[in-house]
């Protein structure tokens, strides 16, 4: 009988460290899918969203002009995104594993809006693309201002060279906007 008990809580106790360790095998693959990201991005000519018609933006659109980089940083810790440099909305979002065993990734975002939400990747719903949602502990996050509360980021059918990128700005507690943009790895 002792020894019954000693294998059941045993068992029990290797199940939150196997759940740890599956939690980290999966953020781990996601910042390394992330850093495939590394390099020069153009916006694609055809961009069927309306973001893309902002008089800051159009001028970029199909031009060649970088308008998405991705650089690792920090001893290739941390993916820097800069989105639209050079311009007036320029904007930079940091992802980053949260510790060192990368539990679980992060993504610092330095909005246009001036606010900085933190947002936490969510479990994969589909191959090739990465969700971060807004942590609702961060203020901005659970504030009334317009603040981004949902990333996406999708290589576009399965190429390593066409990316979509989605943001949802939310405003009083609802979506108040949804701004989408296509890119091509600059060659």
């Amino acid at each position: 009988m002792r020894a019954l008990a000693a294998t059941a809580v045993a068992t029990l106790a290797a199940l939150p460290a196997a759940a740890r360790a599956a939690e980290s095998a999966r953020a781990q693959g996601q910042f390394a899918w992330l850093q495939q990201l590394e390099g020069d991005w153009v916006l694609a000519a055809d961009q069927d969203s309306e973001a893309a018609k902002h008089p800051v933006i159009a001028p970029l659109v199909g031009s060649g002009t970088v308008a998405l980089r991705y650089r690792l940083v920090g001893s290739r810790t941390t993916l820097q995104e800069n989105i639209f440099p050079g311009t007036p909305r320029e904007m930079a979002t940091m992802y980053h594993c949260v510790d060192k065993a990368c539990s679980q990734v992060m993504a610092d975002h330095y909005c246009s809006l001036r606010n900085q939400p933190v947002l936490r990747a969510a479990p994969p719903t589909a191959p090739g693309q990465l969700v971060f949602q807004c942590d609702p502990a961060v203020a901005v996050c659970a504030s009334p201002d317009a603040h981004l509360d949902r990333l996406t980021v999708e290589r576009l059918e399965g190429s390593a060279n066409q990316l979509k990128t989605s943001f949802s700005i939310r405003k009083d507690g609802k979506i108040a906007d949804l701004l989408v943009f296509h890119f091509e790895r600059r060659k």
